[in-house]
Protein backbone atom coordinates (compact mmCIF):
# COMPACT_ATOMS: atom_id res chain seq x y z
CA UNK A 1 0.00 0.00 0.00
CA UNK A 2 1.43 3.28 -1.14
CA UNK A 3 0.88 6.88 1.08
CA UNK A 4 -1.37 9.10 -1.45
CA UNK A 5 0.89 11.84 -2.37
CA UNK A 6 -2.03 14.65 -2.39
CA UNK A 7 -3.57 13.93 0.40
CA UNK A 8 -1.52 11.19 2.44
CA UNK A 9 -4.33 8.52 2.01
CA UNK A 10 -2.63 4.88 1.58
CA UNK A 11 -3.89 3.24 -1.27
CA UNK A 12 -3.44 2.60 -5.06
CA UNK A 13 -5.49 5.23 -5.67
CA UNK A 14 -6.41 7.95 -2.99
CA UNK A 15 -9.94 6.88 -1.52
CA UNK A 16 -10.36 10.46 -0.67
CA UNK A 17 -9.41 12.37 -3.54
CA UNK A 18 -9.16 10.35 -6.34
CA UNK A 19 -5.70 10.89 -7.11
CA UNK A 20 -2.92 8.68 -8.48
CA UNK A 21 0.17 7.47 -6.80
CA UNK A 22 2.44 8.42 -9.72
CA UNK A 23 1.84 12.49 -9.94
CA UNK A 24 5.09 14.60 -10.57
CA UNK A 25 6.06 16.14 -7.21
CA UNK A 26 6.56 19.94 -7.23
CA UNK A 27 10.24 20.49 -7.38
CA UNK A 28 10.27 23.64 -4.72
CA UNK A 29 7.60 22.68 -2.38
CA UNK A 30 7.02 19.26 -2.88
CA UNK A 31 3.77 19.12 -3.40
CA UNK A 32 2.19 16.72 -5.96
CA UNK A 33 0.94 18.27 -9.03
CA UNK A 34 -1.69 17.10 -11.54
CA UNK A 35 -1.48 15.61 -14.78
CA UNK A 36 -1.95 18.56 -16.95
CA UNK A 37 -0.92 21.57 -14.62
CA UNK A 38 1.84 23.24 -16.69
CA UNK A 39 2.86 24.81 -12.80
CA UNK A 40 1.66 24.16 -8.98
CA UNK A 41 -0.98 25.56 -7.63
CA UNK A 42 0.72 26.23 -4.25
CA UNK A 43 3.70 28.13 -5.34
CA UNK A 44 3.40 28.33 -8.83
CA UNK A 45 6.59 26.69 -10.01
CA UNK A 46 6.37 25.32 -13.54
CA UNK A 47 6.25 21.96 -14.37
CA UNK A 48 8.65 21.80 -17.02
CA UNK A 49 12.46 22.73 -16.64
CA UNK A 50 12.64 25.11 -19.50
CA UNK A 51 9.72 27.09 -18.18
CA UNK A 52 11.19 26.90 -15.00
CA UNK A 53 13.99 28.84 -16.47
CA UNK A 54 12.39 31.25 -18.15
CA UNK A 55 10.41 32.29 -14.48
CA UNK A 56 14.01 32.73 -13.05
CA UNK A 57 15.09 34.92 -16.10
CA UNK A 58 12.17 37.45 -15.62
CA UNK A 59 12.83 37.53 -12.09
CA UNK A 60 16.66 38.19 -12.60
CA UNK A 61 15.87 40.69 -15.10
CA UNK A 62 13.38 42.77 -13.05
CA UNK A 63 16.00 42.45 -10.28
CA UNK A 64 18.84 43.88 -12.97
CA UNK A 65 16.11 46.81 -13.85
CA UNK A 66 15.60 47.65 -10.73
CA UNK A 67 19.49 48.17 -9.91
CA UNK A 68 20.05 49.79 -13.20
CA UNK A 69 17.66 52.08 -12.04
CA UNK A 70 18.39 53.24 -8.99
CA UNK A 71 22.33 53.39 -10.14
CA UNK A 72 20.71 55.61 -12.88
CA UNK A 73 18.81 57.62 -10.03
CA UNK A 74 22.03 58.03 -8.26
CA UNK A 75 24.01 59.29 -11.18
CA UNK A 76 21.61 61.98 -11.99
CA UNK A 77 21.25 63.33 -8.24
CA UNK A 78 25.51 63.46 -8.08
CA UNK A 79 25.34 64.89 -11.47
CA UNK A 80 22.94 67.45 -10.39
CA UNK A 81 24.81 68.33 -7.41
CA UNK A 82 28.28 68.45 -9.16
CA UNK A 83 26.59 70.85 -11.93
CA UNK A 84 25.93 73.28 -8.68
CA UNK A 85 29.16 73.34 -7.50
CA UNK A 86 32.02 75.32 -8.76
CA UNK A 87 34.61 74.25 -10.82
CA UNK A 88 37.56 76.24 -10.75
CA UNK A 89 40.38 76.32 -13.61
CA UNK A 90 43.36 78.57 -14.74
CA UNK A 91 46.28 78.84 -17.31
CA UNK A 92 49.02 81.21 -17.62
CA UNK A 93 48.85 83.63 -20.48
CA UNK A 94 51.73 85.83 -20.63
CA UNK A 95 53.40 88.03 -18.63
CA UNK A 96 54.58 91.97 -18.46
CA UNK A 97 56.51 94.06 -16.26
CA UNK A 98 54.03 94.25 -13.49
CA UNK A 99 52.45 91.10 -13.37
CA UNK A 100 52.24 87.14 -14.69
CA UNK A 101 48.81 86.94 -16.09
CA UNK A 102 46.07 84.20 -15.55
CA UNK A 103 42.92 83.58 -16.94
CA UNK A 104 40.58 81.73 -14.81
CA UNK A 105 37.45 80.55 -14.94
CA UNK A 106 34.76 78.58 -13.19
CA UNK A 107 32.66 76.52 -14.97
CA UNK A 108 30.13 75.73 -12.14
CA UNK A 109 27.18 77.44 -11.22
CA UNK A 110 28.02 78.63 -7.49
CA UNK A 111 30.60 81.01 -6.76
CA UNK A 112 34.66 80.61 -5.89
CA UNK A 113 37.57 82.07 -4.41
CA UNK A 114 41.04 82.43 -4.89
CA UNK A 115 43.20 82.34 -1.62
CA UNK A 116 46.81 81.89 -2.77
CA UNK A 117 49.20 81.49 -5.68
CA UNK A 118 52.47 80.48 -5.63
CA UNK A 119 55.71 80.29 -8.05
CA UNK A 120 57.76 77.45 -8.16
CA UNK A 121 60.74 76.87 -10.41
CA UNK A 122 61.24 73.04 -11.23
CA UNK A 123 64.92 72.83 -12.09
CA UNK A 124 66.40 75.01 -9.01
CA UNK A 125 66.25 73.67 -5.10
CA UNK A 126 64.42 76.25 -2.54
CA UNK A 127 60.96 77.00 -1.92
CA UNK A 128 58.23 78.33 -3.94
CA UNK A 129 58.05 81.73 -4.37
CA UNK A 130 54.77 83.57 -2.89
CA UNK A 131 52.54 85.57 -4.95
CA UNK A 132 49.74 88.10 -4.25
CA UNK A 133 47.07 89.73 -6.71
CA UNK A 134 48.41 92.54 -8.72
CA UNK A 135 47.65 96.01 -7.80
CA UNK A 136 46.94 94.90 -3.89
CA UNK A 137 47.49 96.39 -0.95
CA UNK A 138 46.92 94.20 1.37
CA UNK A 139 49.39 90.89 1.46
CA UNK A 140 46.71 87.55 1.12
CA UNK A 141 43.94 89.21 -0.42
CA UNK A 142 41.38 86.93 -2.23
CA UNK A 143 39.71 87.08 -5.87
CA UNK A 144 35.96 86.14 -5.44
CA UNK A 145 34.67 84.47 -9.24
CA UNK A 146 30.95 83.98 -9.73
CA UNK A 147 29.93 80.68 -11.26
CA UNK A 148 30.24 80.62 -15.20
CA UNK A 149 32.53 83.31 -14.61
CA UNK A 150 35.75 83.82 -17.05
CA UNK A 151 38.23 86.75 -16.22
CA UNK A 152 41.85 88.09 -16.33
CA UNK A 153 44.07 87.98 -12.96
CA UNK A 154 46.86 89.26 -12.66
CA UNK A 155 49.58 87.97 -9.77
CA UNK A 156 53.24 89.56 -8.74
CA UNK A 157 55.75 88.66 -5.68
CA UNK A 158 55.14 89.71 -2.82
CA UNK A 159 57.99 91.83 -0.99
CA UNK A 160 58.36 89.01 1.54
CA UNK A 161 59.04 86.13 -1.36
CA UNK A 162 61.76 83.96 -1.29
CA UNK A 163 64.79 85.25 -3.07
CA UNK A 164 66.45 82.70 -5.14
CA UNK A 165 69.87 82.88 -6.59
CA UNK A 166 70.63 85.17 -9.39
CA UNK A 167 72.95 83.03 -11.32
CA UNK A 168 70.41 79.98 -11.23
CA UNK A 169 67.37 82.63 -12.21
CA UNK A 170 69.68 84.00 -14.88
CA UNK A 171 70.06 80.08 -16.26
CA UNK A 172 66.13 79.59 -15.96
CA UNK A 173 64.89 83.07 -17.84
CA UNK A 174 68.25 82.87 -20.26
CA UNK A 175 66.57 78.89 -21.32
CA UNK A 176 62.56 79.67 -22.50
CA UNK A 177 62.05 76.33 -22.57
CA UNK A 178 62.91 75.37 -18.70
CA UNK A 179 60.25 74.27 -16.85
CA UNK A 180 58.49 76.40 -14.20
CA UNK A 181 54.77 75.91 -12.46
CA UNK A 182 52.25 78.26 -11.19
CA UNK A 183 50.30 76.97 -8.15
CA UNK A 184 46.82 78.61 -7.65
CA UNK A 185 44.99 78.08 -4.04
CA UNK A 186 40.85 77.77 -4.48
CA UNK A 187 38.19 77.66 -2.29
CA UNK A 188 35.41 75.75 -4.03
CA UNK A 189 31.82 76.20 -2.79
CA UNK A 190 32.15 72.43 -1.84
CA UNK A 191 34.84 73.31 0.57
CA UNK A 192 35.59 72.52 3.34
CA UNK A 193 32.45 70.25 4.62
CA UNK A 194 31.97 67.86 1.41
CA UNK A 195 32.90 64.76 3.42
CA UNK A 196 34.43 63.40 0.11
CA UNK A 197 36.87 66.16 0.37
CA UNK A 198 38.23 64.98 3.76
CA UNK A 199 37.13 68.56 5.51
CA UNK A 200 40.32 69.82 3.47
CA UNK A 201 40.20 73.82 3.37
CA UNK A 202 41.05 74.17 -0.83
CA UNK A 203 41.73 73.07 -3.95
CA UNK A 204 45.22 73.61 -5.25
CA UNK A 205 45.22 74.01 -9.15
CA UNK A 206 48.51 74.48 -10.97
CA UNK A 207 49.76 74.83 -14.66
CA UNK A 208 53.11 74.06 -15.63
CA UNK A 209 54.47 76.06 -18.39
CA UNK A 210 57.77 77.18 -20.34
CA UNK A 211 60.13 79.70 -18.40
CA UNK A 212 60.01 81.92 -21.68
CA UNK A 213 56.12 82.57 -21.01
CA UNK A 214 57.01 84.72 -17.77
CA UNK A 215 60.39 86.11 -18.43
CA UNK A 216 58.87 89.04 -18.65
CA UNK A 217 57.97 90.02 -15.24
CA UNK A 218 60.93 87.73 -13.63
CA UNK A 219 63.69 89.82 -15.83
CA UNK A 220 62.60 92.80 -13.59
CA UNK A 221 63.70 90.97 -10.55
CA UNK A 222 67.21 92.59 -11.78
CA UNK A 223 67.40 89.31 -14.35
CA UNK A 224 69.85 89.94 -17.52
CA UNK A 225 70.67 87.27 -20.07
CA UNK A 226 74.15 87.69 -22.33
CA UNK A 227 73.80 90.09 -24.86
CA UNK A 228 70.16 91.49 -23.56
Amino acid sequence: MKTCFACGMQDGVCPACNSPQDLTLCPTCGKAMPRDALRCNPCGTYRHRWRRRVQLWSVQATWISAIFALISAAVAGIAYVDEHMSHTKFKVTNSNIEAINLQVWNSGLRPSMLTGFRLIFDDLPGNPVTLQLAKQDQLGATMFIAGGQQMEVGVNRTLNATHYNDANLQALVCDPKRPVTLQVDVEESIDPWCPWNLFRSHHTREDRVHAGRISDYIKTWGIQCPGS
